[in-house]
């Protein structure tokens, strides 16, 4: 099967997302699709929620701006272009899906060890019940 939209899941954090990124991309190239590239800030309890004061809001928007920059970064360590980068917070596996839906992604791709990995495992079925797409863990 061809991929045509292929959606990598990552933290940039993660060390290991460099290498995670690089795999990703190598399949997209293969398959000549569009590489998107995502990051879900899990809410409390994995759940959306709201700073109630303007402090924590401010170090919030901060540490978004930092994990952005972090993405931005990796992003340009790879020779494959992506076509966009998302950012969202809150339910890890709402989000994905969501993203799945608007991208029309036929592929998303997880690291094994990497923190999507542990906040999508209660949700895997979920996930795989899209019978257009396909999920591959990566070691």
């Amino acid at each position: 099967m061809l991929y045509q939209t292929i959606l990598l899941a990552l933290d940039p954090a993660d060390e290991r997302s460099h290498r995670l990124l690089v795999k990703a991309g190598v399949i997209a190239e293969q398959n000549n699709a569009d590489l998107h590239v995502v990051y879900v800030e899990p809410g409390i309890g994995n759940n959306s929620f709201n700073d109630l004061e303007v402090e924590l809001a401010s170090f919030h928007d901060s540490e978004q701006f930092r994990k952005f920059e972090e993405l931005m970064a990796l992003a340009k360590g790879t020779s494959y272009p992506i076509r966009a980068i998302h950012m969202s917070e809150g339910n890890v596996t709402k989000h994905l899906l969501k993203l799945i839906e608007e991208l029309n992604a036929n592929l998303v791709v997880f690291g094994k060890e990497h923190s999507f990995f542990s906040a999508i495992s209660g949700a895997e079925s979920e996930l795989r019940k899209h019978n257009s797409m396909d999920l591959l863990f990566i070691g």
